[in-house]
């Protein structure tokens, strides 16, 4: 009993010396987060992988339903800056308890929605849920840096886009089990169905995030943030600024974007590519879309525990985005191939690969912008993805439309090729480690880094 007391004594007190402290609530704080960022991404292909119910129940077009998608993209690059500020004026907490009020009332409106006149009701309350969720990806960085120590933030980095993934995946697997085809009268009950369940699993989402969810721990997680807070924090356009003019920055935004947004475009308009490949396969886009994300949480756990122990950030990345290339050719041979199972292996592998550098890429991106504040390198990265992604979208969608899926597949193949490319010739200098790494060194120090 002495002994475990002097234990603990002796522990503290080192902990005390260092200035740096791991708490274990970080665990539960991050199962909030992780639950916060699944109540706003589920919604993402809510519509869209229903896409043929959907246009028959609001007798309108599948660019239209498409839409309901790219409000995504296109909320994120529109609010991203105002995001930001928001987060610098408000911290973590307060940020996440107005996202995830705006999210649970955009729900509850998109509950009045059902009715096959009400169309532009549905489309608003996916604006209102959408533009509060873009307050996630600017709070993940900074979250992590917050609370979790050197040796296991890049776990916790995926640990917290896991509620991005399980999000998307319930997005794609929901709504095919809710919503079935059949007269109008049917899907009706089947779209409020869905609504319902949705908006209650998110008013108590907000509920538990506005009662248990902390702002930070009382002493930092680490050595690198002990130096950040020491660091003169600048204001936020002159940042953005500096970071403009770091080409390996530059390089990586292009690589993130481009490979992160071509499997966006292909999310999107699953609906579309299974049906016509495979006449009445709804329930298999949908399961097909839960497995490319699905697998990339196995993916994205695996890395995560990977770059904590090696710290091989580079070699991940090139890996990764080989392994995109080549199942986004497989994927596109496997439409064309008449056996449903081979769709479904592609979009394992390619989601494995995709979501495997989704993760990983945003810890480079930290990496490459020390001792900058994660929210801001997470934001402009998660920033390059959805640029990208809302015009690969619209283009994709196009093409589908006018030269069939083949042609579009090719081009997304290129473009995934180009990303490695990139990938493969970017220098990525791991300054946070670095940081950890020489406790010695002077805060002032820590400007060369920028």
């Amino acid at each position: 009993m002495s002994t475990t007391m002097k234990t603990s004594k002796t522990t503290s007190a080192a902990e005390m010396a260092s200035g740096h402290k791991l708490y274990k609530r970080r665990w539960f704080m991050l199962i909030l987060f992780i639950i916060y960022a699944f109540n706003g991404s589920q919604q993402w292909a809510q519509f869209t992988i229903i896409n043929n119910l959907v246009t028959k129940y609001y007798n309108v077009t599948t660019t239209q339903v498409e839409w309901t998608a790219n409000v995504f993209t296109l909320s994120y690059i529109i609010l991203v800056i105002p995001a930001l500020y928001l987060i610098k004026l408000m911290g973590v907490r307060n940020t996440m308890i107005v996202g995830a009020l705006g999210i649970t009332v955009g729900n509850w409106i998109k509950v009045l929605s059902v009715a096959p006149d009400r169309f532009q009701v549905a489309f608003i309350g996916q604006c209102v849920s959408v533009s509060f969720l873009m307050l996630t990806f600017g709070l993940l960085g900074r979250f992590t840096a917050t609370w979790f120590g050197a040796d296991e933030i890049s776990t916790a980095g995926v640990l917290a886009i896991l509620g991005d993934q399980l999000g998307a995946a319930f997005a794609y697997f929901f709504p095919t089990v809710l919503v079935k085809d059949g007269p109008l009268e049917v899907i009706g009950n089947g779209l409020w169905n869905m609504h319902l369940c949705v908006s209650i699993l998110s008013t108590v989402i907000f509920f538990l995030i506005l009662v248990f969810f902390q702002e930070k721990p009382k002493m930092p997680p680490s050595v690198a943030q002990i130096k950040q807070k020491q660091v003169k924090e600048e204001k936020l356009l002159p940042t953005l600024g500096k970071l403009m003019k770091k080409p390996p920055f530059l390089l990586f935004l292009v690589s993130y974007g481009l490979n992160g947004s071509s499997c966006v475009g292909l999310a999107t308009c699953l609906n579309e590519l299974i049906v016509v490949n495979f006449p009445g396969g709804v329930s298999d886009a949908g399961n097909i879309g839960s497995t490319i994300m699905l697998s990339g949480i196995v993916s994205s756990l695996l890395i995560g525990k990977i770059l904590d122990k090696t710290r091989l950030f580079k070699e991940c990345a090139n890996v990764l985005t080989t392994g995109t290339a080549l199942s986004m050719m497989f994927f596109t041979w496997s439409l064309k191939s008449g056996n449903i199972f081979y769709v479904y292996l592609a979009a394992g592998l390619l989601g494995f690969f995709v979501m495997g550098y989704y993760s990983v890429g945003m810890q480079i991106g930290i990496e490459l912008t020390y001792p900058i504040h994660e929210e801001i390198s997470t934001a402009i990265s998660f920033l390059s993805t959805g640029v990208f992604a809302f015009v690969f979208t619209i283009v994709y969608g196009y093409t589908i439309k006018s030269y069939g899926d083949l042609a579009s597949n090719i081009g997304i193949s290129v473009l995934v090729v180009i990303s490695c490319i990139i990938t493969f010739c970017l220098p990525v200098d791991l300054k946070r480690q670095r940081a950890e790494n020489e406790p010695k060194e002077k805060p002032s120090e820590l400007d060369e880094f920028i």
